[in-house]
């Protein structure tokens, strides 16, 4: 769903027995951590407040980290603020996480991009998002992987990166593509074999 470009995107990740961590694109230098969830949420206002941007807009989003059989690391991200669209976007997780437990994974390794950690950060998106609320979700040196569901059980994924010294994909413009372009657009386009691009800010 399109947002203003204004908004803040809290990407909250659960690493585990280490706790909670939080972190924003348009927050250079924010570094958040607690001990649990609830502590992050409970704090936060007060965190943000004092940064002087507790009244922008605000996006919530949960990321979750696993690993394949082979101990390669993946991380997969929720928009958590709209109960409805999280229950979607859950469903999109699930996808995502049983593909990465089948040989498919190879597949999917080989055909996205990995971010500068060396893992694939998978978005799940809805249909009536927009490339721009991808973006805005990226660092300045930055690679995700958007991941919308297909079919009955499938998953269509493409992959973005925002270094903006990478020539080798082509750019936004260059594929007839904006930030208004919304994912269902992109879908049926019906591209057979989508290539990355460089989400330039």
């Amino acid at each position: 769903m399109p947002e203003s470009s204004d908004a803040v995107h809290l990407i909250v990740s659960d690493e585990g027995r280490y706790g909670v961590s939080a972190r924003s694109p348009q927050l250079t230098g924010f570094e958040y951590a607690r001990a649990s969830m609830a502590e992050a949420q409970r704090d936060i206002h007060a965190v943000l407040a004092a940064l002087g941007v507790a009244q922008r807009p605000r996006i919530l989003h949960e990321e979750r980290r696993y690993a394949t059989a082979e101990g390669r690391e993946y991380t997969v991200r929720v928009r958590a603020d709209d109960p409805a669209d999280r229950v979607e976007r859950l469903h999109t997780e699930q996808r995502i996480v049983a593909m990465m437990g089948t040989d498919q994974r190879f597949d999917c390794v080989a055909s996205n991009v990995a971010n500068p950690m060396g893992e694939l950060a998978f978005v799940c998106a809805l249909p009536t998002d927009t490339i721009g609320d991808v973006i805005d979700q990226m660092d300045e040196r930055d690679a995700v992987v958007l991941a919308v569901p297909v079919a009955d059980e499938g998953i269509w994924t493409m992959s973005f990166e925002s270094s903006p010294d990478n020539s080798e994909w082509p750019s936004l413009a260059e594929q007839g593509l904006t930030r208004e372009t919304s994912i269902h657009e992109l879908l049926q386009r019906g591209d057979a074999a989508p290539r990355p691009v460089v989400a330039v800010r």
